[in-house]
């Protein structure tokens, strides 16, 4: 990484899989650079002392958890209100690359497992459960609260079907 930077490092590293990777990853940091940790595939990644922060240029490490940032409601919606933002701006891809009817979740778990799987796995419910699908809106039938739409859905505009 740093050939291909100009040994200039990048702002940032997300690494899931710890041990293994963890010198690595490091190494790739710029000065300033944020290392997150949020897996540990291959064990956790080792103690950090704070020396090795400063050595390696002033860096930063954390090992953040989902829970403290949608624990209150609030935080939740505008999370998800800006992911899907990104979704319908086109600046990030939604890829789903397998659909399988919710009987078969023991064979998605194993394909899963064997990595033999690209993108999102979406398993439907028997009878294409309770989401209705009209051009950019999905709307939760138990509730009537609207939803955004991926458009990989198949809908038809201005009629409602169920999307399965």
């Amino acid at each position: 990484m740093q050939d291909i930077t100009g040994r200039a490092g990048v702002p940032a590293v997300y690494d899931s899989i710890g041990k293994a990777t963890y010198e690595t990853s490091m190494a790739c940091l710029a000065t300033y650079g944020m290392f997150v940790s949020f897996g540990a595939t291959t064990g956790e990644a080792p103690a950090v002392k704070p020396s090795e922060l400063q050595h390696g240029g002033s860096l930063y490490f954390t090992r953040p958890t989902l829970a403290n940032y949608v624990g209150p409601r609030a935080d939740l919606e505008h999370s998800a209100g800006r992911v899907f933002d990104m979704i319908l701006g086109g600046h990030v891809a939604v890829s789903i690359n397998q659909r399988r009817p919710l009987a078969e979740v023991a064979a998605a778990h194993i394909d899963l497992e064997a990595g033999t799987t690209t993108g999102s796995t979406i398993l439907v419910p028997e009878g294409g459960g309770h989401w209705l699908c009209c051009s950019d809106t999905l709307r939760d039938t138990r509730s009537s609260r609207d939803r955004h739409c991926f458009r990989d859905f198949p809908c038809g505009a201005g009629a409602w079907r169920n999307p399965t």
